[in-house]
């Protein structure tokens, strides 16, 4: 509505606007609330005229072509992380979920899929707030623990310590999507071994080998290989990778980056 009262006022006028994933994937949920947000951000289109959207990643750009934004560019976004006091012992059995409970995070899914597959000794920890009774329903499995809602330090902590830290989305039928999926940013940045889905926005939070792995979603077959892998590493080995990953988020998921890529295109939407 902003920019359009801009279009309005003064034509001329160049007009900007940020997505952020959620803005573009509610329509994808269907029902009377989606449609009718659906409608609202195609007319947004027609009627804004020459506008630059700036997307947190290439999946979100997408979704916004999609309804009509045809001038679309991608920054990715960052995380402000620090991990206080000495990296603690790694919990050599142990793999972690954060996140909200929902289908499309995908954790009822490792549980189900995933989990009876690996070795007995391995058990799941998941951090987050429950949405959808079918997501609290599989936590009762055998070898998952629920800790509920972290603060941010507890949280980093467990992170740091976990064999690895999981995010297992999945794809939904009705085309929802992750945007970008700070939460693997900020488990590389604190010193966790980062597995997620080579899915939407995780593709943009992720550099593959780098500050974690890329996994097919919903392929548990190599979910199990890639865990497995991790869980065979000498000490050496992962405190190099996790080094490395650590220093590539620092370098690249940091605020200043993200804000020298508006910047730049702010100012070329406006030469």
């Amino acid at each position: 509505p902003l920019a359009l009262v801009a279009r309005l006022r003064r034509p001329s006028a160049r007009r900007i606007l940020s997505a952020h994933g959620t803005d573009v994937s509610f329509p994808a949920r269907g029902g009377v609330a989606g449609d009718i947000y659906g409608a609202y951000l195609r007319l947004g289109a027609r009627l804004l005229g020459e506008v630059t959207v700036i997307a947190n990643s290439a999946a979100t750009a997408a979704a916004a072509s999609h309804l009509g934004y045809r001038n679309t560019a991608v920054v990715p976004l960052a995380a402000e992380t620090a991990l206080v006091g000495e990296a603690p012992e790694m919990a050599e059995q142990t793999i972690l979920f954060s996140g909200r409970l929902i289908a499309l995070k995908g954790c009822r899914w490792f549980i189900e899929t995933v989990l009876p597959r690996l070795p007995e000794t391995m058990v799941l920890e998941v951090a987050g707030t429950i949405w959808d009774d079918e997501e609290r329903a599989a936590l009762d499995a055998p070898r998952v623990c629920y800790l509920g809602r972290l603060d941010q330090a507890t949280l980093h902590r467990r992170m740091a310590a976990a064999m690895c830290v999981i995010v297992p989305n999945i794809q939904l039928e009705n085309g929802q999507f992750e945007g970008f999926g700070l939460v693997a940013v900020e488990a590389a940045a604190v010193g966790g071994v980062v597995v997620a889905a080579r899915h939407a926005g995780l593709k943009e939070a992720v550099k593959d080998g780098e500050t974690g792995f890329l996994v097919p979603p919903g392929d548990a077959a190599r979910w199990v290989e890639r865990i497995t892998e991790i869980a065979d590493w000498d000490p050496e080995k992962r405190a190099k990778f996790t080094e490395r990953a650590r220093d590539t988020a620092a370098g690249y998921y940091n605020w200043d980056r993200v804000a020298r890529d508006t910047a730049r295109l702010y100012s070329q939407c406006t030469a």
